[in-house]
């Protein structure tokens, strides 16, 4: 079965280093990874791989050991011929898509040439790829910082349908006034600020927009399935490096349900938050001074939808300043 992933070829905010690296990648149908700190590690297996980040690594957080083998296991054993292979630059710009052409390999002499020695830090993994498609600028974020990452088709569809920055036709000015705008916000300060998002309904609408067009995610991070429930919490910010952002939308509910879902992901190192209308207040208070929420009030928080909008303006401003002052 065709997999779908998406790849950094080089750090974006190095702009001459990865110029070179993608210009040489276009021209000679390739797309590396780095990691070349432990040598030649196609053959390994898994356990041989983390034993050598390890030894590379001997400060390493858990996860992060977890995350980047993990990242460097696929490339070596899971991307294969036939797959489609998202180059991204930054986090909301293709650079290109192509189609894998063999398996993955290590080329030390290789990954020098390809950045023309401007730096020591070259990647030397490579895959062959025949590139089809060059850059598409995104009108939002749309991928997470991490080196290899797998997408779902249908998350690679949206991509392709998304529209280019300069064409954004969705223009939101309004503070939200119901349970799925107010989701639409959520999801969208999420993005901006580069998290992977998750939406419990994707199928509902505000705006214009189905709100699993423009969350990240497509189902709950396997780390997080644990919790009982937890595909039903409105809204979830991911990152591989936690604390996790757990969101629930209440309107005209009891409140004990949202505080009760929250509730059950407490085991994680995570934040909890109900948005809700001004005059819910006193019954978010009420519920939260009732056993068992009371012992863990400090996690809980609460936001009307005004603050929602106002923190949502804030960071969009703040995320096209930063792209605008940063170049990215």
């Amino acid at each position: 079965m065709k997999r779908y992933w998406v790849i950094a070829p080089c750090d974006s905010t190095k702009k001459e280093v990865f110029e070179k690296a993608w210009e040489y990648d276009l021209q000679n149908g390739t797309i590396a990874v780095g990691w070349k700190e432990l040598g030649d590690v196609s053959k390994l297996d898994r356990s041989e791989l983390e034993a050598k980040y390890r030894d590379a690594h001997p400060e390493a957080a858990r996860n992060i050991v977890s995350l980047e083998v993990n990242e460097l296991w696929a490339f070596f054993h899971e991307v294969s011929p036939g797959d489609v292979v998202i180059a991204r630059r930054g986090i909301k710009k293709i650079a290109g898509i192509g189609t894998v052409i063999g398996t993955a390999y290590h080329d030390d002499n290789k990954g020098k040439e390809r950045v023309d020695h401007l730096t020591e830090h070259y990647y030397p993994n490579f895959v062959n790829v025949r590139w089809e498609r060059k850059e598409i600028k995104l009108s939002q974020v749309v991928f997470s910082q991490v080196t290899i990452n797998e997408i779902l088709e249908d998350k690679y569809r949206s991509l392709l349908e998304s529209p280019p920055e300069e064409e954004e036709a969705l223009r939101v000015e309004s503070e939200p006034k119901t349970h799925w705008e107010a989701i639409f916000y959520i999801v969208k300060a999420g993005n901006l600020l580069g998290y992977d998002t998750y939406v419990a309904d994707p199928s509902k609408s505000a705006f214009g927009k189905k709100l699993g067009e423009i969350a990240k995610l497509s189902e709950v991070p396997s780390i997080l399935r644990s919790a009982p429930e937890i595909s039903r919490v409105d809204v979830i910010w991911y990152k591989p490096v936690p604390p996790y952002f757990f969101f629930e939308v209440e309107e005209a509910g009891t409140m004990r349900d949202a505080l009760h879902r929250l509730y059950n992901a407490m085991a994680f190192d995570a934040r909890f938050f109900v948005v809700s209308p001004v005059e819910n207040r006193v019954k978010f208070e009420k519920w939260l001074a009732t056993a068992p929420y009371k012992e863990y009030e400090e996690r809980y928080n609460f936001h009307t939808y005004s603050e929602l909008f106002d923190f949502y303006r804030v960071v969009a401003k703040f995320s096209s300043m930063r792209e605008r002052f940063l170049k990215l």
